[in-house]
């Protein structure tokens, strides 16, 4: 038409794009598209934005709670075959050997029946008998000291 001219579409690159390429005119679009609140790049322009780290429940967990991904861990497996963190068995945990056999007669070459135990539980002898040990032995040098004394030093006195 006279006075008027044609007017072409508007060029955008993407949905995301504010605005046209041919004559610059801005639009109003919506937020962008991301998968999920750990997802780094808009799922529409590619656009890059920084975003806090995966959520997991505790240092053993290996899924995001957010997204799924899944991510290799290691446990911290205790003396006792149990991991310190979230309480899953080692599969390579071997429990101590109990010293006997199945018939239930002991294995080792002592006579007591018990193996001592690497925590000092169940062998050697208790905390009251070395302090008896040790008030003895006290006792019977004070009693020398004494005797030597009193009938040496002193006798050599008169």
């Amino acid at each position: 038409t006279v006075g008027q001219r044609e007017v072409e579409d508007h060029k955008y690159e993407n949905d995301c794009d504010r605005d046209c390429n041919i004559c610059g005119l801005s639009r109003e679009v919506s937020d962008h598209k991301y998968e999920n609140d750990c997802d780094t790049d808009c799922n529409i322009c590619g656009l890059f934005r920084e975003v806090s780290d995966h959520k997991y429940d505790n240092a053993c967990d290996t899924n995001c709670n957010v997204c799924g991904k899944i991510r290799e861990i290691s446990h911290s497996y205790g003396q006792n075959g149990k991991c310190s963190v979230c309480n899953a068995s080692d599969p390579n945990y071997q429990p101590p050997s109990s010293g006997t056999n199945n018939s239930g007669t002991n294995n080792s070459t002592g006579t007591s029946g018990k193996e001592p135990q690497p925590n000092g539980e169940g062998g050697g002898i208790g905390t009251g008998a070395v302090i008896g040990i040790v008030t003895g032995s006290v006792v019977a040098l004070g009693g020398g000291i004494f005797a030597l004394f009193w009938f040496v030093i002193r006798k050599r006195r008169r």
